[in-house]
This record gives C-alpha cells, structure tokens and sequence, in this order.
C-alpha cells in the first residue's frame, strides 16, 4: 500500500469514523490509503480504544432516554389521531346521516377508541366500546368541536 504523509493524512476524520461507527482499522486503511498499522500505531498511542468505550457508554446511557422520547411522542399522536376520528364519527352522527354512513361514523368512533386504547397502552382491556351518544348534550357539542 502506498505511504500517505502523516502531515496530509485526516486523522481528526479517520478518529471521528473510528470512535463514532462499526468502522475497523482495516476499512479505514482501504478509505483513506494509509497502511493499517500506521493506524493502529496511532489509535493506540492516543487510546482511542478508551474513547470509543466513553462514547459507546454516552450512547447506552442516553439511548433509553430518547428511545422514551420517541414512544411519549408517537403515542400523544396515536391518541390524537384517535380523538380526531372519535369527533368525526360523532359530527356526521349529529348531522342525520343515512343508515350506513351511520354504521361508517360509528366505526369512526370505535377506531378511535381503539386507537387511543393502544396508545395509552390498554389494547388488552377487553371492555367493548359502547356508543350511547345524546345528540343534545351540551358536553357532546364541544368535545366534537
């Protein structure tokens, strides 16, 4: 393989894909031209090693954090999306619609429930999802609202 000078070679990026990837000496050396063991000479003498471990311990420690992050998020939006299709199935309910588009709205409804069920991490409660809706309430009028 042929020499790069140590003085051109982009050790801050070779050290940057080591620390941060799956990226092996031997990869790098093919990447950046330089002979593995002048890489390895390298890593060894600024304990690169010991930094990969500090980050990969950053990693595991925020991982579950923002994993939780990401599920809170999902979930509010599974939730309002089930809201949503509960205030349509009601709207078109209140509107005096035809027997099937009746049935359409109240499957609206139990999707939404159902959906809100899961995103709130209740799927297993096996209660039915009963649809007992007085069109006048005054409750009613603003929550489809």
């Amino acid at each position: 393989m042929k020499k790069n000078n140590s003085t051109s070679t982009p050790w801050n990026r070779i050290k940057s894909l080591y620390l941060t990837g799956n990226t092996t000496y031997k990869q790098l050396s093919k990447k950046f031209k330089i002979s593995e063991n002048m890489i390895a000479i390298r890593a060894g003498k600024e304990k690169w090693t010991d930094e990969k471990q500090k980050v990969q311990d950053k990693v595991n420690e925020k991982l579950p954090e923002k994993i939780s992050d990401k599920i809170v998020e999902t979930n509010t939006r599974h939730h309002q999306l089930g809201g949503v299709l509960i205030s349509q199935g009601i709207k078109a309910m209140q509107s005096g619609i035809r027997p099937t588009e009746y049935k359409d709205a109240q499957m609206s409804i139990v999707h939404g429930v159902d959906i809100q069920r899961k995103s709130l991490n209740l799927e297993d409660v096996k209660q039915p999802v009963l649809i007992q809706i007085n069109f006048k309430s005054k409750e009613l009028e603003e929550w489809a609202s």
